[in-house]
């Protein structure tokens, strides 16, 4: 049995392996596009944005991928449930996040745009910006 926190190491190799061709890899990320895309359509409809143009982050490690079918399927599939909806990847490590959230939280409110440029600037040499992907 593979600990949990383990598989997470295989998904570079599957990403690997499907990219030089191999069919089972590729049914495997086809898989995980389709049970990812089912997941963001399901919390845009519980959070109500279904019809209002969401903005649709990817997060996390898996995302990291450059793999252009998998992106492709995902922005697909999340585009024909949600028209308008606006795609974006978010390369930036998980501390740019936590840091924003904890300006906000000190300022009482959003925290001031100069002061959050300045957070989001000294990721800048880790390529930590968000980007759009795709767009439907």
């Amino acid at each position: 049995r593979l600990d949990a926190r383990r598989v997470g190491e295989l998904a570079p190799v599957v990403f690997a392996t499907a990219g030089a061709g191999d069919v089972a890899a590729r049914a495997i990320i086809d898989l995980l596009a389709d049970e990812l895309t089912t997941m963001a359509i399901a919390l845009a409809r519980r959070a109500h944005l279904v019809r209002r143009q969401p903005e649709v982050v990817l997060a996390g490690g898996v995302f990291r991928t450059d793999d252009a079918d998998f992106h492709e399927r995902l922005g697909a599939g999340i585009g024909r449930a949600i028209p308008g909806a606006r795609i974006v990847r978010l390369t930036a490590p998980p501390v740019v996040g936590a840091a924003l959230i904890g300006l906000d939280r000190l300022a009482g409110g959003s925290a001031d745009r100069a002061i959050e440029a300045r957070v989001r600037a000294g990721f800048d040499e880790w390529n930590a910006t968000a980007r759009v992907v795709t767009s439907s």
